[in-house]
């Protein structure tokens, strides 16, 4: 189990703890959300898709793997339709990771990620429907999925969910704070913590836990020990909130303007965090003044960018 940070060389680098207060955020959202109807996103499909199109030509799977660079086009098939989905590659909320379906059937990856299955990916997808599988085809991909490993067999059960958060997928699972609770406490209890999850939850053995840190001339290994008996530990009040937070209520104003997870208000909290600085971290190593940016590869990222 290793996480990872990698420096970028320019200039000297000075990070600085910095702690931020909560209440008028909190205050905010309560207010947009007392006065304004929350429309939630999505979640349950009402839209047909991948279904036959007797006008359209066929494409067997062996031409749909043909299919996967730039120069050739990026197809793919689900159900019974075929799609050139080229032009939307740049435009995918998961970056390149559709990349790793080019040429394939999506019903395996949209089995794990269930993210996908609601209608606007459906609609997005539909738009770029070129033709349809032969019969037969399609009955082969669903058969395939059932072979598929589950990566999310090993999550967490969460228990009576639905009453703490307004849940926005399953799979990866992720969930805002609902708006009352957001501001019953100053501080967010952790069971009420929104969760915002791109992958499964990994399963990390502390004893075998590795924090990797590196750049182009050095490289320096702490297990979770060292982290703790080798460095004074800080306590500090702070907001955490996700970059798409209230994304919901910018596609009220203008519908489809901001793709991804339909956060509402919710995707924030405040808490106490308790851990080293990584200041300290980097100066024990003699980084603190060799590099300006800090890449930081996580246990629950997609190992194959690692």
């Amino acid at each position: 189990m290793r996480s990872r940070l990698a420096f970028i060389f320019r200039q000297s680098f000075k990070p600085h703890l910095i702690t931020t207060g909560i209440a008028s955020g909190l205050v905010a959202g309560y207010l947009f959300s007392k006065y304004k109807p929350i429309v939630h996103a999505n979640t349950h499909a009402n839209v047909i898709i991948g279904e036959r199109i007797p006008t359209l030509p066929n494409y067997a799977m062996s031409e749909v793997a043909k299919h996967t660079t730039k120069e050739s086009g990026y197809w793919l098939a689900y159900k019974d339709g075929v799609y050139d989905v080229s032009s939307f590659v740049e435009n995918h909320p998961g970056g390149k990771q559709i990349l790793k379906t080019a040429g394939k059937a999506l019903e395996s990856c949209w089995k794990i990620f269930t993210i996908h299955q609601i209608d606007h990916v459906y609609e997005t997808l539909e738009q770029y429907r070129i033709g349809n599988l032969p019969e037969g085809e399609r009955e082969a991909n669903e058969k395939h999925q059932e072979t598929v490993l589950d990566l999310f067999q090993y999550d967490p059960e969460r228990v009576n969910a639905n009453e703490t958060f307004f849940i926005r997928s399953q799979r990866p699972f992720n969930a805002e704070t609902k708006p009352n609770l957001l501001v019953s406490s100053f501080l967010t209890p952790v069971e009420k913590f929104y969760v915002r999850n791109h992958m499964h939850v990994p399963v990390v053995n502390i004893n075998e836990f590795k924090l990797e840190i590196r750049n182009e001339k050095s490289s320096h290994s702490l297990s979770y020990d060292d982290l703790v008996d080798k460095y004074k530990s800080h306590t500090i009040t702070s907001a955490v909130q996700c970059a798409g937070n209230r994304r919901a209520a910018m596609n009220n104003e203008h519908q489809g303007a901001a793709l991804g997870t339909q956060w509402y208000v919710g995707a924030i909290g405040n808490a106490r965090w308790t851990g080293i600085k990584l200041r300290d971290l980097l100066e024990s190593f003699g980084l603190d003044k060799e590099g300006k940016h800090v890449q930081f590869w996580g246990l629950d990222c997609d190992t194959s960018q690692r």
